[in-house]
């Protein structure tokens, strides 16, 4: 297989198309500051990997017409693979994100096979169009020892290597990383973000609520890589158990558990939608002091709410304006906080856009 290696000019001109959509050569000469031989040997170098392909149309002016270069959305694909709680998911996606055939799902039920068949899963994907792989799991992850540290999928087990992945991978990019930093990839990709912004991406479901801080449009790292717990972030409230071993984890105060006071019934999600349920107002209250907290200590130019709950208008709106009240007042005036309604979807395809970091990203890793 020919390297499929991007240079960072090449990475530049797939770049801008990805943000501002089929361009000229001449375009991208003007926009990149580069000298129009060396646009076009790109190019050409780019069309014949099967990442680029020139558009139908033509751009007129003086002289020859041009047809405009677009991110070739036929040829090659991504691939990514969520590692979840006794479920594997495998997900192709075309260079500009969109699901390529069925989502293969697999059960399993035992974490030490997960491994080995996430392997079978991603030999059976993976071929000769692919350019990049991306695997993504709840937990810790050390991407150049090749293992998982620490995963909520399998808390009572140690590191678990995942070196197999790799090789079932074959010879092409393969990025390990967190769930939460699978999402934010989304996100930064989908919605064509300005990168050189700080964000806080908070992920909010029944008794789920991760997180992650993109700083400069690049996860935060610190001492091992994984999503920044504020889910884990405890109150002196009383809750259940939390699989960290502790009570009063923000997490679980979000949850259907806390609002019942233990006892069976409504979903959080309707008792959010009945509204003027006392319990939920107290839901809200500690989780918006929780976010006012975070964005006070980051001061980061954007929070953003996601997942099943935290996009719903019925939560997103009320913490909007709890935050907005209980962080700093000069923050209040610069940071924007947005409900992102198209965070919900499938693990696979999650994983798929973390790929797509290899080609639309510098330096992700």
């Amino acid at each position: 297989m020919a390297s499929t290696a991007l240079s960072m000019r090449q990475r530049r001109m797939v770049q801008a198309l990805w943000r501002f959509g089929p361009q000229s050569r001449i375009q991208l000469h003007t926009q990149l500051g580069l000298r129009p031989n060396t646009v076009g040997a790109d190019a050409d170098r780019l069309v014949r990997l099967g990442i680029l392909r020139e558009s139908d149309g033509v751009v007129r002016g003086r002289g020859r017409p041009a047809r405009p270069l677009r991110i070739d959305d036929r040829r090659r694909q991504v691939v990514g693979l969520a590692l979840r709680r006794q479920r594997i998911e495998v997900a192709r996606l075309s260079l500009t994100g969109q699901l390529v055939g069925q989502i293969l799902g697999q059960e399993v039920a035992e974490p030490r096979d997960m491994v080995g068949v996430g392997a079978a899963c991603l030999r059976a994907c993976v071929d000769r169009n692919t350019l990049a792989v991306g695997i993504s799991t709840p937990g810790f992850v050390e991407s150049e020892a090749q293992r998982i540290v620490f995963s909520a999928i399998w808390p009572a087990h140690g590191p678990i290597p995942v070196q197999e992945l790799y090789r079932a991978s074959g010879a092409r990019p393969v990025v390990l990383e967190n769930d939460m930093h699978a999402l934010a990839a989304q996100w930064l990709l989908s919605q064509r973000c300005e990168p050189r912004e700080d964000a806080l991406l908070v992920y909010i479901d029944d008794g789920q609520l991760g997180s992650a801080l993109l700083v400069g449009g690049r996860p935060n790292r610190g001492c091992i890589t994984g999503a920044n717990e504020l889910g884990h972030t405890r109150l002196p409230v009383a809750t259940e158990g939390c699989y960290c071993g502790q009570t009063g984890c923000i997490e679980r105060i979000v949850s259907s558990a806390f609002a019942g006071g233990g006892r069976p019934g409504l979903t959080l999600a309707q008792r959010l939608a009945r509204g003027g349920d006392p319990k939920v107002d107290e839901i809200v209250g500690h989780l918006g002091m929780v976010l006012a907290n975070a964005v006070n200590f980051t001061r980061v130019q954007q929070l953003v709410l996601a997942g099943p709950l935290g996009a719903l208008p019925a939560l997103a709106e009320p913490l909007t304006r709890l935050v907005r009240r209980l962080v700093l007042p000069t923050l209040a005036e610069r940071i924007t906080m947005d409900a992102w309604g198209q965070s919900v979807a499938a693990p696979g395809i999650v994983a798929g856009w973390l790929a797509l970091t290899q080609i639309l990203i510098d330096s992700w890793e």
